[in-house]
């Protein structure tokens, strides 16, 4: 029964966004911007990123990515992309998971292609520092 009221105490705390294994993008992230309407937030990402999925080997990309998320999503959606722009420099964090659909890498110089949904469920995960090497 003790047991019981612990664990209800403890599922109403307040927690952020946690990601779920495996994730298949970790990143750098050197800047942030997000943009949000009626319809649909936006996010562009600026770093260095690994992006793998179950066929494809980890590669190493610079350049940036583009998200959105429906209007009825928002909130899930801004609480993980400011756990990203909380993140901002040295820092490596991972998100999304096999299955997800992979957002374009582009350079900076292109103009931005249609925005890659959000993963909506998952949140953002701080790797730790072997997880990232590639990107040193």
């Amino acid at each position: 029964m003790r047991s019981t009221f612990i664990a209800l105490l403890l599922s109403l705390l307040p927690s952020t966004a946690q990601a779920s294994a495996p994730l298949h993008i970790r990143g750098r992230i050197a800047k942030v911007h997000i943009e949000v309407s009626a319809k649909e937030a936006t996010l562009v990402i600026d770093g260095r990123f690994i992006t793998q999925t179950k066929t494809q080997r980890p590669m190493v990309t610079v350049g940036r990515m583009h998200y959105r998320c429906d209007s009825k999503d928002t909130s899930a959606c801004l609480l993980a992309w400011n756990d990203l722009a909380k993140n901002v420099g040295d820092k490596c964090v991972m998100w999304g998971q096999h299955g997800d659909p992979m957002p374009k890498v582009i350079t900076p110089m292109v103009t931005l292609p249609e925005p890659t949904p959000w993963p909506t469920g998952l949140g953002v995960a701080v790797a730790n520092a072997s997880r990232c090497a590639d990107l040193d």
